[in-house]
């Protein structure tokens, strides 16, 4: 059993009945089934991505069966406050969410804030977004560990003010 207290981590896991592997996350207990997946926690959120085989997400404080979910290859589940919602995801976006895996963040559509928010994961130097630039939708693959090449072609791409100190990035309009 391997208790995840916070951030990610990935499992290639032969599956042996004799003697389940077990991530504990929050309020969610995942048991491989014989597969490849991962499992983020951040605060009391839960999500478990699944790219190969399936995995079976359950809430232990509860004991009714349906409290229990199946999760197959290209399926994510997203689990906070008591809730599981599970959605089917395209190869390509299970491919994008584990390419930190190679040291790279792939975003496609995603908020400049929600952008930040993954880099600041990585990060010593935190990046701040304000204003408006929060909402603006990006797109591109970035090295985890170049903050500030990706802050300066934010401001190149898009024009906006970055002003750089030794720990922050603050990004605005």
């Amino acid at each position: 059993m391997i208790v995840l207290e916070r951030g990610e981590a990935y499992f290639d896991v032969v599956h042996d009945p004799k003697r389940p592997f077990v991530v504990i996350a929050g309020d969610r207990q995942i048991v491989d089934i014989g597969t490849k997946f991962s499992v983020r926690r951040e605060g009391d959120q839960v999500k478990v991505l699944v790219s190969e085989g399936q995995v079976r997400v359950d809430v232990p404080s509860e004991k009714r069966q349906s409290a229990s979910v199946l999760v197959k290859a290209n399926d994510a589940v997203i689990a906070k406050a008591g809730e599981t919602l599970v959605m089917k995801k395209a190869q390509r976006a299970v491919n994008e969410d584990l390419a930190w895996r190679s040291g790279l963040l792939v975003f496609d559509q995603q908020t400049l804030a929600d952008a930040a928010a993954q880099f600041n994961r990585y990060s010593v130097k935190q990046i701040i977004v304000k204003g408006e630039a929060r909402n603006l939708r990006i797109g591109g693959s970035f090295r985890i560990n170049n903050v500030s090449a990706f802050s300066q072609l934010i401001r190149e791409g898009f024009g906006l003010s970055v002003t750089e100190t030794d720990d922050t990035i603050v990004i605005s309009n």
